[in-house]
């Protein structure tokens, strides 16, 4: 939130960004790009469309990816990535804590792993216990209540807050560590506050 650049604007720090985004975006939308002349003749490269991939296809691309250019660049600042599964409505690939474990194994670079998050795993019906059995392979986890994705508190009920303990049981377990609560809160002051409590006594 404080970018060491000379003009610190949305037009120079967002804009570039947003414009790689839509470039992948469009295409799915049914939008292609045109170009005067003089344009398409300074485009430097062009980039293969992915629509239509096999998953194996796109898990060989990401391991590729990540074992070429991400985790090498991760490991020079002592950083691991760790792989989110999302909900399947969210993406078309990695959508079970196992899913980026097993592309963690498949990777040649030891600091990619995979992660757990609550309100995925309970969206996806993933198996909460199968995470206690990823012992070192999940270094990272999400918490959140299931089912609204809102801060864990103490007015939750009780078939959830053994869903919580469940779930941390398992993360003891697999040797995760490390927890960040990853939700909407609509007072976070007050919020937070409850959370903390609330996952203290899960530790």
């Amino acid at each position: 939130d404080e970018p060491g650049v000379a003009s610190p604007y949305g037009g120079t720090l967002v804009a570039p960004s947003v414009g790689k985004m839509f470039e992948e975006i469009l295409p799915y939308l049914g939008v292609t790009p045109s170009y005067t002349d003089l344009e398409a003749e300074e485009l430097a490269v062009s980039t293969p469309n992915v629509i239509g991939y096999s998953k194996e296809k796109a898990y060989e691309q990401l391991v590729y990816f990540l074992d070429e250019y991400a985790a090498p660049k991760a490991k020079k600042i002592g950083a691991v990535i760790v792989l989110e599964p999302l909900r399947f409505a969210e993406s078309s690939m990695i959508h079970m804590v196992s899913d980026g474990v097993e592309i963690g194994r498949i990777c040649k670079n030891e600091n990619v792993c995979g992660l757990a998050d609550l309100y995925h795993v309970y969206g996806n019906e993933d198996c909460i216990d199968d995470i206690g059995g990823f012992k070192g392979e999940v270094l990272h986890a999400h918490i959140a209540e299931p089912i609204k994705r809102c801060y864990p508190s103490s007015n939750d009920s009780d078939e959830i807050k053994a869903i919580y303990q469940k779930f941390f049981d398992s993360l003891k377990r697999a040797g995760c560590e490390t927890c960040s609560i990853e939700a909407h809160t609509d007072n976070f002051k007050t919020d937070v506050i409850d959370a903390l409590a609330i996952l203290k006594t899960l530790i």
